[in-house]
């Protein structure tokens, strides 16, 4: 693992009141055709040959959130993705590190956040017991993530 420095984002649809803004994924300047939720990149670390993870923020200053998206740029897909936030939270992204097989990073509550990336994606329960983890309503999760 190591962090890229070689991913860029097109922002393609800015955040309104009834959507959130919306980005390309660009590899060495050009475009994948792979979208994900958010307008600034904070931080990309390739976890895999192909397969990097974006950390992205809306740039909204009263209720930011962080999007951690999983995408394969040899198949040009998204993998997974998942947000971290609270309703008129806010805060900045800060601290990305690569220990051994994990990433950590700070981002609200003031507490490190520890993520192991899978190869392959595991069983998952649906619904998630942290209430600043938000994911959508799927069985498998290449994320293991805590703080």
């Amino acid at each position: 693992m190591y962090v890229a420095d070689y991913i860029s984002l097109a922002l393609t649809t800015e955040m309104t009141d009834r959507c959130v803004s919306q980005s390309e994924v660009m590899l060495k300047g050009k475009k994948t055709g792979v979208m994900v939720e958010g307008k600034v990149l904070e931080g990309v670390v390739c976890v895999y040959s192909h397969c990097y993870l974006l950390f992205l923020t809306h740039d909204c200053i009263f209720e930011e959130t962080l999007t951690l998206a999983l995408v394969d740029l040899d198949k040009n897909r998204l993998l997974e993705s998942l947000w971290i936030g609270q309703v008129y939270q806010t805060d900045i992204f800060t601290g990305l590190r690569i220990c051994d097989d994990k990433i950590l990073f700070e981002f609200l509550a003031k507490k490190t956040w520890v993520l192991q990336v899978l190869q392959t994606a595991r069983i998952r329960f649906p619904l998630s017991l942290n209430a600043l983890i938000h994911r959508g309503f799927q069985f498998k999760s290449y994320f293991q993530l805590k703080h």
